[in-house]
């Protein structure tokens, strides 16, 4: 796991290897009461969920990268 501190308005870049364009950006957008607010944009084929939404997706029987493909 890799554990970084970032203020607010900072990014960190996602990259798969031997790549030198982000697949993903994550932003820290607001940090209210020690609540972090992120922004996550990147590669249109990645799809991103909230832990709690993939499960329901996978507990459904579907795939969480494509939601309404069920899983085999």
């Amino acid at each position: 796991m890799l554990v970084l501190t970032r203020h607010k308005e900072e990014e960190i870049y996602i990259y798969q290897e031997g790549d030198d364009v982000p697949l993903a950006k994550i932003m820290v957008c607001d940090i209210v009461h020690g609540k972090v607010r992120l922004g996550f944009s990147g590669d249109p084929d990645i799809v991103f969920h909230r832990r709690e939404v993939a499960e329901n997706i996978i507990a459904d029987g579907r795939c969480p990268s494509q939601p309404g493909k069920k899983l085999s």
